[in-house]
């Protein structure tokens, strides 16, 4: 609800995260492991939304520590992509390692259109990786 709300601006969409995020935090106190790294992604989130970035920042460390841990490629990959959006206007360089990580994440986890995908429609994040006459540099190709 809160990339909703980053993206439209309607209150309804963060009165709904906000609610959502109390009844995981709620659930994370009672010993729901399954939700804790739900709840830190959507804490992060939340965050993510006020002026002070540092703090969201601290959020989605957090997060990506526990979706990790969980050896959950699926939503590492959520979590890079959806911290890349929230920091680009603050930290684009952060942005830009975040949609790559997740990228690559995608990729390795075997879901190249995703991948593709991502690479389509965030095209400015991935601008530095062009060669002069359009073409992608994969890190296979690159020689040091």
């Amino acid at each position: 609800y809160f990339a909703l709300y980053r993206e439209y601006g309607r209150r309804k969409y963060r009165a709904r995260g906000r609610r959502l995020c109390r009844v995981l935090r709620r659930w994370t106190e009672q010993g729901g492991t399954n939700v804790k790294p739900f709840f830190l992604h959507l804490d992060a989130e939340r965050l993510s939304l006020l002026a002070d970035k540092s703090d969201a920042m601290e959020a989605y460390e957090r997060a990506y520590a526990i979706v990790t841990e969980t050896e959950s490629v699926l939503y590492e990959a959520i979590c890079y992509e959806h911290a890349a959006l929230a920091f680009e206007e603050d930290y684009p360089e952060v942005a830009r390692g975040n949609m790559q990580k997740s990228r690559d994440l995608w990729k390795n986890w075997g879901a190249h259109g995703k991948a593709t995908m991502l690479e389509s429609r965030y095209s400015r994040f991935f601008d530095d990786e062009l060669e002069p006459d359009g073409t992608r540099t994969t890190p296979d190709e690159v020689c040091i």
